[in-house]
């Protein structure tokens, strides 16, 4: 029942589609091409228009200009290139001056290795020599 109803509004969906389309090639087709207007810009005088392209070409000295600012950004650049690289030389030579420092020195080792029993035993000594119990503070739970 479902699927019959969802048939229904897929074919009136598409027969109103139809009509409209219909009703734009009928208007299409009643224009007459002869009565279409086509609007072409009014074109400029060839000399104008080749002044004006003359003048947004840039003169020799302002492309000189431009070649020198390139220079001058491409030699600083270059310039903090190669300080940057020395840098990183002087961090690699330190890093490799620490490893050989710490390669050279012994390692230490921990100077106390502790087994359960040692641990037992200072919980004990710490209430041996802490404050008496009467001086602590004792809740029953």
């Amino acid at each position: 029942m479902e699927s019959f109803l969802l048939l229904i509004i897929v074919a009136v969906i598409s027969a109103i589609f139809n009509r409209v389309t219909n009703a734009n090639k009928n208007e299409i087709e009643t224009k007459n091409p002869e009565s279409i207007e086509i609007d072409i810009p009014h074109t400029e005088p060839i000399e104008r228009r080749i002044k004006q392209v003359v003048q947004k070409v840039p003169e020799k000295n302002e492309y000189n200009n431009i070649q020198k600012n390139i220079l001058e950004k491409k030699q600083a650049t270059e310039k903090q290139y190669m300080e940057l690289k020395q840098k990183e030389a002087r961090r690699s030579r330190q890093t490799s001056l620490k490893k050989q420092v710490e390669e050279t020195q012994p390692k230490r080792q921990a100077s106390f290795l502790l087994d359960s029993n040692d641990l037992v035993k200072g919980i004990v000594m710490a209430e041996v020599l802490g404050p008496p119990r009467a001086k602590k503070h004792y809740r029953r739970i």
